[in-house]
């Protein structure tokens, strides 16, 4: 019996001030039309999930936001565009995380497998097209925050490397937990720098228009939360030398409070804590950047903004882009809508029972937003 595709799943995933991103769980193999105010887009048959970006909108403008399909269907849900960060853009990093390559199978219990027949095993699909969608967005650097491989074996870094070899924008790594578990077979550092590539060995620097990005190694290795502790005398000194606001990306979040409010654990109370006031001490202009949760979530201590941007391999499948202007920083959050990527991750939904689809993806308001830089 013939499988009937009704649109499902409809949302704004993402906002910017000039564009928003609509996406679909699954659509009818009949034409689309989405318009976004003023703007519409013609799509042909889909039959399965997907997504598109409207652009050319206008900044703090209110818009409604219609999905039609040929078999019928409507979908009218509405939006508000963010505002733009005051001053001229300066330049756009992206950041993603949380590839791992070599994984088989999702869900607690690894049930969830991926039977699509598709040459090129989920996580690898995932990564290539995050990697081609962020790059695409046009960044002055590209970002990966750890967990490129599932448990640091040969094969996986084989696989790995080739991918990130072919970015065609400046590139920064670090590690996450899964690449330094026991019995991996290399150390990141080393297998990454064997192919050309710079991986933070604890801190690395890269200085743009407008911020330096600070990559931070958070690693424990062969341990599942992480530490900061090797890295921070480096991380402050790369922050007091700034003379300019400031991006670090690292792996693990810090966590907020004395109990763990998510899994996994991140850098651990009070360690997180007592990093964490330095850092204000130091510097006022910081946002961090992190994986590690497979969650979006942001969090705010005191002038320092932490966002946890959720994973590349599952739902729901995401990238991070930050536009850095004189007066401020965008952080838009857009799901990779490429077919081969999108078929996967929308399945993935349904880990743990199906509370995955509501926890993931976090509030919009955590995955979009514009923050102005602090005063002296």
């Amino acid at each position: 019996m013939a499988t009937t595709h009704r649109l499902a799943r409809v949302a704004v995933f993402a906002l910017e001030d000039t564009a928003v991103q609509v996406v679909w769980g699954d659509a009818p193999v009949a034409p689309l039309n989405v318009t976004v105010g003023p703007r519409a887009t013609h799509l042909g048959g889909y039959g399965r999930p997907g997504g598109v970006l409207v652009t050319g909108l206008e900044p703090t403008t209110r818009y409604d936001v219609v999905v039609e399909s040929g078999a019928g269907d409507v979908v009218r849900l509405g939006c508000r565009t963010l505002p733009s960060p005051e001053g001229e853009l300066l330049s756009t990093v992206a950041c993603l995380s949380d590839l791992h390559v070599g994984s088989t199978r999702q869900g607690w219990f690894g049930t969830m497998r991926d039977r699509s027949g598709l040459p090129e095993p989920a996580p690898l699909r995932c990564a290539r097209a995050a990697l081609d969608e962020a790059v695409a967005w046009g960044p002055d650097l590209v970002v990966v925050k750890g967990d490129l491989t599932e448990r640091g074996r040969a094969p996986e870094w084989r696989a790995v490397t080739p991918l990130l070899q072919e970015v065609a924008v400046p590139l920064a790594i670090c590690p996450g937990n899964h690449d330094t578990l026991e019995g991996r077979d290399h150390e990141p550092a080393e297998v990454l720098g064997a192919a050309g590539l710079a991986c933070a060995a604890p801190v690395d620097v890269v200085d743009l228009p407008g911020v330096r990005v600070v990559i931070v190694d958070s690693t424990a290795p062969g341990r599942s939360p992480g530490t900061i502790r090797r890295a921070l005398p480096d991380l402050l000194d790369a922050l007091a030398e700034a003379d300019r606001p400031a991006l670090v990306c690292l792996h693990h979040p810090f966590e907020p409070l004395p109990v763990p409010t998510q899994y996994p654990v991140g850098i651990p109370w009070p360690e997180s804590w007592r990093a964490l006031r330095k850092i204000h001490r130091v510097k006022r202009d910081v946002v961090i950047s992190t994986g590690h949760t497979h969650r979006n979530r942001r969090l705010h201590f005191g002038h320092v903004a932490q966002a946890e941007v959720a994973a590349v391999k599952d739902y729901p499948g995401v990238w991070a882009g930050y536009a850095v202007h004189e007066g401020g920083i965008r952080q838009v959050v857009r799901r990779v809508t490429a077919p081969e990527a999108m078929g996967w991750t929308e399945y993935t939904r349904l880990t743990f029972g199906g509370v995955w689809r509501g926890y993931a993806p976090g509030l919009r308001s955590h995955r979009c937003y514009v923050l102005r830089w602090p005063g002296p």
